[in-house]
């Protein structure tokens, strides 16, 4: 089974490239940029490895955490890419955020484009974090089912006929 054959990865990774093309990028291009070709290079990879080959189990597990490090990291900048984008809505807002929060978007965008755009961007981050986490935990739990599936297809080594075994305890070594 090829983990692109896993609907929850390949869908989280489907929703991730949407979310990343629908930002507007306002500020730090070079920083949007990083992250979509990290989440190719994750998905490329992801696309390639074969659960049912010959590769030990092992082997597939430690591949996994290696993504889930590379989603971490990707997790990590994406957080961070959100606070500073908060932190410039709150700049180009000033004190007239709630009001401007309370217009419509159309008015928000007529009224200043930038703050309208960057809020959409952080909220939009807000999304992109969310399900960064939740393929995470997928990766996880993928990683889990393959140890389990291969405990399972482990047989249990015979200890020989237990007749023969003393089930009595020991003697007590200490006298009353």
């Amino acid at each position: 089974m090829k983990i692109s054959q896993t609907s929850g990865i390949s869908t989280k990774l489907s929703s991730i490239f949407q979310i990343l093309d629908s930002i507007s990028v306002t500020t730090h291009p070079e920083v949007y940029q990083t992250i979509k070709s990290e989440i190719r290079q994750l998905a490329d990879n992801l696309r390639h490895m074969d659960l049912d080959s010959e590769t030990s189990v092992k082997n597939n597990r430690d591949r996994l955490a290696e993504f889930r490090l590379s989603v971490h990291q990707i997790l990590q900048t994406a957080e961070d890419l959100q606070t500073q984008t908060a932190e410039l809505y709150r700049k180009q807002t000033g004190d007239q955020k709630e009001k401007f929060e309370e217009m419509s978007p159309a008015q928000q965008e007529q009224t200043n484009p930038f703050a309208y755009q960057t809020r959409l961007a952080f909220k939009e981050l807000g999304k992109l974090t969310d399900i960064l986490g939740r393929l995470n935990g997928e990766l996880l739990d993928l990683s889990a089912q393959l140890e389990q599936t291969a405990l399972q297809n482990k047989s249990i080594p015979d200890a020989g006929p237990t007749h023969l075994m003393d089930h009595d305890p020991a003697p007590p070594t200490l006298s009353p």
